[in-house]
Parts: structure tokens; C-alpha cells; sequence
């Protein structure tokens, strides 16, 4: 979360939170991964567990091992409390991306990502 408040007033504004978002997405594609976030939150607690995770990524059509997933899933998971709220859930998203093409037989060998 310290990363989004720039002005240091321990509260992300919708400003901030825009700006941070916004280098990562595209406008059009930021909207798709908020309706996403949405529609799969089932029981509108603004969390996705990981069953809501794994389909909503499906949903935005990143193909991933069910395995691969439960290991991105719980390193953003930072208080481990089995959901994710959607910075966690962007940053997810964008970590597959990067990750997208690449090959892993176990997913300790997904740690690095090559440059």
C-alpha cells in the first residue's frame, strides 16, 4: 500500500491509485481487470480467494498450471490470510505477464524473472 501513497498520508486516494495503475494497464484493459476483480468477488468482500483468483485470471485468459497459480497466489498473499485484495490481484496479474511464455517444470524455477 506504501507504494501507491505518494503524498505519505497513509491513505491511498483514487488519484493515486489511478496513477499507479495506469503504467501498468492500458485504459481499456485496466476497466477489464476491475470487472473481472468484480464479477468473480462472489461474496463481495472486495478479496478474492483463490478459487475466485484462478478463475477470474482465466476469465482475463492467462493460461497457467493450477500449480503455478497456488504459487504466485500465496507470494502475493503478504498477510497469508488466503485472499487477495486488487493491488495484490493486479500485481498477480502482471507478474504472469511477465512470466508469459515462459516454461516452468516446478514452480521454484519461476522465482527469477529474466530480464
Amino acid at each position: 500500500m506504501e507504494r501507491f501513497d505518494k503524498n505519505k498520508d497513509k491513505y491511498v486516494d483514487y488519484t493515486e491509485l489511478i496513477t499507479y495503475l495506469s503504467k501498468r494497464f492500458a485504459p481499456q484493459q485496466l476497466k477489464r481487470v476491475a470487472v473481472a476483480f468484480n464479477h468473480f468477488d462472489k461474496d463481495s468482500d472486495a478479496m478474492l480467494e483463490y478459487w475466485e483468483t484462478k478463475q477470474a485470471i482465466f476469465y482475463l485468459g492467462e493460461n497457467i498450471a493450477a500449480e503455478n497459480l497456488r504459487f504466485e497466489f500465496d507470494k502475493m498473499d503478504d498477510d497469508q490470510d488466503g485472499k487477495l485484495i486488487f493491488d495484490q490481484f493486479v500485481d498477480l496479474l502482471c507478474t504472469l505477464k511477465k512470466k508469459k511464455g515462459k516454461v516452468c517444470e516446478k514452480p521454484s524455477n519461476c522465482d527469477r524473472v529474466e530480464k
